[in-house]
């Protein structure tokens, strides 16, 4: 889905995630003196970022640094957002030259106002880090957050990859290790030696130190492609100056929630022993955040101001507004604070600078079109429904887990495109079938009601939705305005 508003362009938007640009910026006039001998003035140009793209909460493992499969979606977008601002190099005086620079990209984790600042500032940071990682694949950045030393990112009890991180990336790589059940089990040993033979590893069923190396490079190969991989110098803002990353990822805790909850809210959450449906509130906190800045940006890493992913808050506070506690903090008696409306929910001035005006630092979906499924028909969190229309480039994905609780039902509500035919899929335990094919959008009326579909294939068509009798006698609903 695209779309041009004073909030720049969007490009592409999941419930994944979201690709933009920010708003275009007139060049600022400059002012020199004259000079009467060899004099030189010198102009410094000011860090503007050109474009964003965000990676959500739902991407990562549940209070877990490590990326899932489907963030391939997002990935793709990102790759081509950098080819959308890439810059020609005129003149090119050398054959050695490169014909393009790219924008350099800085990567900053975020995570939910619950706990306490320091653990949540590690966390975010170790987010920024496994993007980084995948990006560039540097599997060392990886093994560190794998193996919990702290080398680019602080240790983090709570975020532990083990047994399930082997599963999900060996079931990806197409070694199947039977349920991702978090235990080491004979499955997933025989899944291991599998994965070693094809590398020419000893197959002894061990994910060690060199089969893990050889897992997070292929698994990052497998969500990136393998066309498109980052350098570390030349890819990133501080050019991989620090040998910690800074200025090229950082962890911004929960000191710039783009949500926060009113007191009655709060007050509801805090008494339900089930923290669920808090949690569940509060993911559009929990995002990873990547600038991209104007070609041939540069910045030297002792002067950034963030700290690095694996120190503390300490850092962070110093560049907070005079009120940044409060910014962060205060609630309306029974209104949500929202960064997108009020432009004061940020601690960070320097943060808040950077993204001012940025597409991916407000929730794109409002009034759309909803695909409305019954409960009753019992989907993961993680499956998915897709509304797509070639002729007209829209492409959105919209996941159980960010549906909307509709009584029996479940809405996945997509932006509203062009006037199209438009083609809808689920995705259930990372198998596609088809639910409708040429739904004409916006249509006449409020709804469209064709039959209830019961998941699972038909036997004679194994790619196609089983048209079924409804299993609560209600039909599932295709909304919108007319």
């Amino acid at each position: 889905m695209a779309g041009n508003d004073a909030s720049g362009t969007v490009h592409s938007s999941t419930d994944g995630g979201i690709a933009g640009s920010h708003p275009a910026l007139a060049d600022a006039g400059v002012l020199v003196g004259p000079s009467a001998a060899k004099e030189q003035n010198l102009v410094t140009a000011g860090l503007i970022p050109v474009a964003c793209w965000r990676v959500d909460d739902v991407r990562f493992d549940f209070d877990s640094s490590f990326v899932l499969p489907a963030v391939a979606e997002e990935i793709t977008a990102l790759a081509k957002l950098r080819q959308a601002h890439k810059k020609a190099v005129v003149p090119r005086t050398d054959s050695k030259m490169p014909q393009f620079i790219f924008p350099p990209l800085s990567i900053f984790g975020h995570a939910d106002p619950v706990g306490q600042d320091d653990y949540n500032k590690i966390l975010s940071g170790r987010r920024a880090a496994a993007i980084y990682g995948m990006l560039t694949r540097r599997d060392e950045v990886w093994e560190d957050l794998y193996s919990n030393k702290g080398v680019f990112t602080g240790p983090a009890a709570g975020d532990k990859w083990g047994p399930r991180a082997i599963q999900t990336m060996l079931t990806e790589l197409g070694f199947p290790p039977g349920n991702n059940d978090d235990q080491s089990g004979s499955d997933t040993t025989s899944a291991v030696r599998a994965f070693q033979s094809s590398q020419g590893l000893a197959a002894d069923g061990d994910p060690g130190h060199e089969t893990r190396k050889k897992l997070f490079l292929a698994y990052m190969d497998k969500l990136c492609g393998a066309d498109f991989k980052l350098d570390k110098e030349d890819d990133f803002l501080a050019r991989g100056e620090d040998s910690a990353g800074k200025g090229d990822f950082q962890g911004c805790g929960e000191f710039n929630p783009g949500l926060i909850f009113s007191d009655q809210q709060n007050q509801d959450f805090e008494q339900d022993k089930d923290k669920t449906a808090r949690n569940e509130a509060n993911a559009p906190n929990r995002r990873v955040m990547v600038l991209l800045f104007r070609p041939g940006s540069k910045v030297l890493a002792a002067k950034w101001p963030c700290p690095k992913a694996k120190e503390g808050v300490a850092g962070c506070k110093k560049r907070f507004w005079s009120d940044g506690e409060k910014r962060r903090t205060n609630r309306l008696p029974d209104q949500e604070r929202k960064f997108e409306d009020t432009k004061d929910t940020f601690a960070c001035r320097f943060y808040q600078r950077l993204t001012t005006g940025s597409p991916c630092e407000r929730r794109i979906i409002v009034d759309g079109w909803i695909i409305r499924i019954e409960k009753a028909q019992g989907l993961d969190r993680n499956d998915t429904v897709t509304l797509e229309s070639k002729p007209v480039g829209y492409h959105g994905v919209v996941s159980a887990a960010h549906a909307t609780d509709n009584g029996e039902f479940l809405d996945f509500v997509f932006p509203q495109g062009p006037e199209s035919d438009y083609d809808v899929s689920v995705t259930i335990a990372g198998t596609a079938y088809q639910a409708w094919l040429r739904l004409h959008l916006p249509g006449k009326g409020q709804g469209l009601e064709p039959p209830t579909m019961q998941y699972g294939p038909n036997e004679e068509e194994p790619d196609v939705y089983a048209h079924a009798s409804p299993v609560s006698g209600r039909p599932v609903v295709v909304e919108g305005d007319a």
